[in-house]
């Protein structure tokens, strides 16, 4: 028989409807709660709650003398996601029960942890225990415990990268501090990537499908069509304050639009300007003070309250008018009013994603007076391939032996979505860049520049090399051939400064031997998905007949 888990909504802060839900295989010896899982303790078999703060607040401290959980994971290395999945495959694999708060065993598992996990992080150990039996384990605990949330309320950061900080504290002095926050931030937000995309694929199981069902065709629907129920996720996903403090802490991100806006006034002063999505207002903020007569600032999430009150904060509450909602049903912006320029960062992972592009192209079609610009002008997506080895191992091939415990849902994850990756390093880089598409803000179709379809591609390999995943990112550049003035460009790509935006990995199921010089032909499709148009459907079609199918949700 089988028991129904509720899984928490990572990227979201909405409620949890239907779709939430996934049904898991049990020995019929529980009796549980529609929605709830009842979660075993680590360290005994005496409880089995629903409620995780009982089971870490109470229970723990009485039943083992444990009063602080987040500080005891810290010392023994648990610290973000992955070391939290590894050290719960491990406790199971002992099949541990300490009786009493008195129980040294527990003592004895802590450090015999704590000696591994060092050893794998070192590369000295074989990432293996001996005495574990091998087996599939799905325990609600990996999943139910969001160790960001737990380490973070005890006023401790969730990152593997403090145990290497720990080891080298003069390599770490010398490392600007405001930098170093927001590498740890943008490390951050990888997990809560990776978290999501892990519900995603538990959500397809619970409605019947598999690893090995066919994406869906191309979405006709456009994103003005969503109704707002149906879009919730998405805007309540830019609702809160940590995304847009990552954002404004991106110095590439930030720092480009500043430098660009800023230094040409020429092309603001006395301009009328639109922002699409403004976010926390800060592009609008940057208009104004380069002269702008007026700014109209559109955004459908709550944040744009907080930005009203930065712009007042600033001075400028008279220059910048705040509109919340879609633009496209927004009527107050549909008759009449035309702008000189539209100023909008719209860009998502691998470029296209979220699907923003489209209510820009809208603006533009509806707003933008004849010879008025769009910034920036020129968005380019491009491919890559990487050998790595490291990062194979670290997450395509890492499910298949956590402590001797294959987790083989997680693998296929890694295998079917995409990653989003902020630690790529220069010399994994072992083809040339394909330039798959690029758009001219002011000359792209609305309805055909969102979509890539069957792209021909031809990376050519640099050096002898395994590739073991194809990377996309973009480029973009603010003026294009268009407008005199100080024009900004900026990459996020692999071989240049990181950004909130990383890059996006695409894990290969078998890597691919080249030689230097040789060529990967293959060709490319990124569309939305029929049931969502904010998410991509990712195809690469191979010169042998194969394909490799992704969805980035």
């Amino acid at each position: 028989d089988y028991t129904t888990v509720g899984m928490n909504n990572c990227g979201s802060d909405s409620d949890d409807n239907d779709d939430d839900y996934v049904e898991l295989a049990n020995d019929g010896d529980t009796d549980m709660s529609i929605g709830q899982s009842r979660l075993q303790c680590l360290f005994c078999r005496n409880q089995a709650s629903v409620d995780l703060d009982d089971l870490i607040n109470k229970h723990l401290p009485a039943a083992h003398g444990i009063a602080n959980f987040a500080s005891l994971l810290v010392s023994i290395g648990v610290q973000d996601q992955p070391t939290w999945v590894q050290f719960v495959a491990f406790v199971r694999s002992k099949n541990f029960n300490a009786t009493t708060t008195e129980d040294g065993r527990l003592q004895q598992l802590l450090d015999e942890f704590r000696v591994t996990a060092g050893a794998v992080q070192d590369g000295s150990g074989d990432n293996t225990i001996p005495s574990a039996p091998v087996g599939d384990i799905d325990d609600p605990l990996m999943y139910e415990v969001d160790i960001e949330e737990l380490l973070q309320s005890q006023g401790l950061h969730a990152t593997a990268d403090l145990r290497a900080a720990g080891k080298s504290n003069s390599n770490s002095q010398a490392i600007d501090k405001d930098q170093r926050i927001v590498e740890l931030e943008l490390q951050v937000e990888s997990l809560k990537t990776q978290i999501v995309s892990m519900s995603t694929v538990l959500r397809r199981f619970a409605l019947g499908g598999n690893s090995d069902d066919v994406i869906p065709a191309a979405s006709s629907r456009t994103i003005a069509e969503l109704k707002d129920d149906e879009d919730g996720y998405y805007v309540d996903s830019y609702s809160g304050a940590s995304i847009h403090a990552e954002m404004l802490q991106d110095r590439i991100r930030t720092g480009g639009y500043h430098d660009f806006i800023a230094g040409n006034p020429l092309l603001f002063n006395e301009r009328v300007v639109m922002d699409v999505g403004c976010g926390t207002g800060i592009l609008s903020m940057f208009a104004a003070r380069a002269g702008a007569a007026k700014v109209l600032a559109v955004d459908c999430a709550e944040v744009i309250a907080r930005a009203k009150e930065a712009a007042a904060e600033n001075g400028l509450e008279n220059r910048i008018s705040f509109y919340r909602g879609k633009l496209e049903q927004l009527d107050e912006l549909k008759v009449g009013v035309k702008v000189d320029a539209i100023v909008s960062e719209w860009m998502g992972y691998c470029l296209l994603y979220e699907g923003m592009l489209e209510s820009v192209l809208y603006a533009r079609d509806h707003c933008l007076k004849p010879g008025g610009a769009v910034y920036p002008r020129i968005c380019n997506l491009l491919l890559c391939g990487i050998d790595s080895e490291e990062l194979y191992q670290r997450n395509a091939l890492y499910f298949d032996n956590v402590y001797g415990v294959r987790v083989s849902f997680l693998k296929e994850r890694c295998l079917s979505e995409p990653h989003v990756a902020y630690d790529l390093q220069s010399d994994w880089v072992a083809t040339s860049s394909a330039l798959v598409c690029s758009i001219d803000m002011l000359t792209a179709s609305a309805y055909t520049s969102a979509k890539v379809e069957s792209v021909p591609v031809q990376l050519t390999a640099l050096r002898d090399c395994k590739l073991h995943a194809i990377v996309g990112y973009f480029d973009v550049d603010f003026l294009g051939n268009g407008d005199a003035g100080v024009n900004v460009s900026f990459s996020t790509g692999p071989l240049s400064q990181v950004t909130h935006w990383g890059q996006t990995v695409f894990y290969l199921r078998s890597p691919i031997s080249l030689s230097s010089g040789q060529v990967l032909e293959f060709h490319v499709s990124i569309l939305p998905p029929h049931d969502s148009p904010r998410s991509l459907l990712v195809e690469f079609d191979w010169s042998n007949g194969t394909r490799s199918e992704f969805r980035m949700d």
